[in-house]
């Protein structure tokens, strides 16, 4: 869910915008495997403790997470009002946004869980790379959806190598526009590094 807002604000194109970093994330073109019937299970599986355990279980993780982290999960699952957790399954999900994600100019690096049930790797390199080309699949081994409470040291390295890739990255040179100045004069625009 928030992989697939993410891309639709990165497409945006916000002022400051470096680089984005998906982690498991649903892609922008939604696989076959997004049938209504999948999406009317996917609706329950937030329905209460005993629903969420079970995803935990069957669909989100492989590997076993510590009892402290698998009640955060549940008690964060459950704490989002009916209409929200029904968003994403029955609407969100199948939400087709290949157009928008062209728009991507930033890098991009994408998380895989080998063993991701949700999101996994052929998935995404189907349904994702396609689309932003320029993106970069790593792929983790031995673990679920849940990649930062499965292995949260494989996505903090993840995530300072890609920074280091952002820092050593020649910089452009971005003909700004104030809005104002821009009406005014082309006097008034400055060039900066971005």
């Amino acid at each position: 869910m928030g992989g697939k807002v993410s891309q639709l604000v990165a497409a945006r194109r916000p002022a400051g915008l470096a680089g984005l970093v998906l982690v498991a994330p649903a892609p922008p073109q939604p696989p076959a495997t997004v049938t209504e019937e999948y999406r009317q299970g996917l609706s329950h599986a937030y329905d209460s403790p005993a629903t969420v355990r079970h995803a935990l279980d069957h669909v989100l993780t492989a590997t076993p997470l510590p009892a402290a982290v698998r009640a955060a999960v549940v008690r964060d699952s459950l704490a989002a009002g009916a209409e929200a957790r029904q968003e994403w399954p029955l609407h969100g999900i199948a939400q087709d946004i290949t157009r928008a994600v062209r728009d991507i100019e930033v890098p991009v690096t994408v998380l895989a869980a080998q063993h991701d049930a949700v999101e996994p790797p052929h998935v995404l390199r189907e349904c994702l790379l396609p689309h932003i080309p320029h993106a970069t699949l790593t792929t983790v081994p031995a673990v679920g959806h849940l990649l930062p409470a499965e292995a949260p040291g494989a996505v903090a390295t993840a995530l300072e190598d890609f920074l280091t890739l952002l820092r050593h990255r020649p910089r452009r040179k971005t003909l700004v526009l104030p809005c104002r100045a821009a009406a005014r004069s082309p006097a008034t625009w400055s060039s900066v590094h971005q």
